[in-house]
């Protein structure tokens, strides 16, 4: 918990704003096309 309080106090969003971002998406075994979908769809609400 001292941890998660030194790193709270040091976070500033302003420095972050803006940064990109990374998603990982992920699926069973032979549900490429799934996924690949998702993604899209996951890429489609981050533009908004």
């Amino acid at each position: 918990r001292v941890l998660d309080t030194e790193i709270h106090n040091d976070y500033d969003a302003d420095i972050y704003h803006g940064a990109p971002v990374s998603i990982q998406v992920i699926g069973r075994r032979l549900q490429e096309e799934y996924v690949i979908g998702l993604a899209e769809q996951i890429g489609i609400a981050l533009s908004l």
